[in-house]
């Protein structure tokens, strides 16, 4: 990481920033996450699955059993580390009440971007054998965050069509522009908060061609958007350069994960 760091400083062609898949205990080591920084890391991928932990020993994602998950990716955006992250429902230890408890979950996270879906049973692995062993796999395994409503597996305490239903419920809810919004203002106040940022004067935001092009899309799906893209672009007129860039960002990966979970049919 050091040397990367060094040769990024050295660079004459502009500074390269990265983007990488990490776990969540990378959060207890504040040297890394400040080096990370320095070598040009913005951006991380990070699966949280649940804040249930019945799943998580389930799935065998012990770095996640952690009493404090919304304080750990927290420290992470507030040295500088943009994260997006993954949540899937439909584990056996997931009854109905899973969806209000992700939706609250996640309604206090910094983190703008999540992708959500149910759990899907690939082939060739511990977790289809033994569903096959009990009866409870059907259809296809395809797999893709774009397909987020569909799964193979009969779940253990819903029926499959009640998974589904409650899985595009939560998309939907989560992605509503107000709850977007919320998770927005949270990423800017603990955003490299770790780091003396000074603030600037008020200032116009400068949107480029292509996240204007994208953002128009956001604010033509109806007065909810629009009333959303003014209040986020007056609110980074007292941000710092690199707060407006991430939020900016944010705002067109929105624009197309909304349209991606509106658009997506439920599995048959």
């Amino acid at each position: 990481m050091s040397a990367l760091r060094d040769w990024n400083r050295a660079a004459k062609e502009g500074r390269v920033e990265f983007s990488t898949q990490v776990s969540i205990d990378v959060c207890r080591d504040s040297e890394l996450l400040e080096l990370a920084v320095e070598a040009g890391l913005n951006l991380v991928f990070i699966g949280i699955e649940r804040p249930n932990e019945d799943s998580l020993r389930e799935t065998k994602k012990r770095q996640n059993l952690s009493h404090h998950m919304v304080d750990d990716l927290r420290n992470i955006v507030a040295h500088g580390i943009r994260v997006t992250s993954g949540i899937i429902v439909g584990f056996d230890s997931d009854g109905p009440d899973i969806f209000e408890m992700q939706r609250k979950f996640i309604e206090e996270l910094p983190i703008p971007i999540l992708t959500i879906g149910s759990l899907v049973a690939p082939s060739q692995t511990t977790l289809n054998a033994r569903l096959e062993a009990e009866g409870r796999l059907i259809g296809s395994d395809r797999l893709g965050a774009g397909d987020p409503y569909h799964t193979n597996i009969v779940p253990k305490q819903m029926f499959q069509k009640r998974l589904l239903e409650s899985v595009r419920a939560l998309c939907l809810s989560v992605y509503a522009p107000a709850a977007f919004e919320h998770r927005v203002r949270n990423f800017i106040a603990t955003y490299g908060s770790r780091a003396a940022v000074r603030r600037p004067a008020p200032h116009q935001v400068q949107v480029n061609s292509w996240h204007g092009s994208v953002l128009k899309v956001m604010a033509a799906r109806g007065q909810e958007e629009r009333n959303l893209y003014r209040r986020l672009i007056h609110l980074l007129q007292i941000e710092p350069r690199d707060v407006v860039g991430a939020v900016l960002w944010e705002m067109v990966r929105y624009a197309q994960v909304r349209h991606m979970y509106d658009a997506a049919e439920l599995a048959a």
